[in-house]
């Protein structure tokens, strides 16, 4: 796996589970739809949240080697398409020194 772009998933899907508690705090304060509300807040979380989850989506599918649009793709499936990314083989296996094996 691609350290670097696993490092941006892990740091987006942190986000935006933040980003979901935020959502869930401030629910009770909406009434109905939270894009009509007109609360700010409100819609600036739902934002990240929603950009958050493709970015972390999308920086999985790469950090696995694969293209960044099956990461654009598969959050469309949701809970499906996660598992589909966790199942899918990794194409860019970890160097033996990183696995913890000596180099002879």
């Amino acid at each position: 796996m691609l350290v670097k772009y696993k490092k941006q998933a892990n740091i987006a899907a942190g986000l935006w589970l933040i980003s979901l508690v935020g959502l869930l705090a401030i629910v009770p304060y909406t009434k109905g739809n939270i894009w009509d509300s007109g609360n700010v807040i409100g819609i600036l979380l739902m934002l990240m949240s929603i950009g958050t989850f493709w970015f972390a989506f999308w920086a999985y599918a790469k950090a696995k080697g694969y293209s960044g649009f099956l990461g654009l793709v598969l959050p469309l499936f949701s809970v499906l398409g996660l598992i589909i990314l966790a199942v899918l083989r990794d194409k860019c296996p970890e160097p033996k020194s990183a696995a913890g094996l000596k180099e002879k």
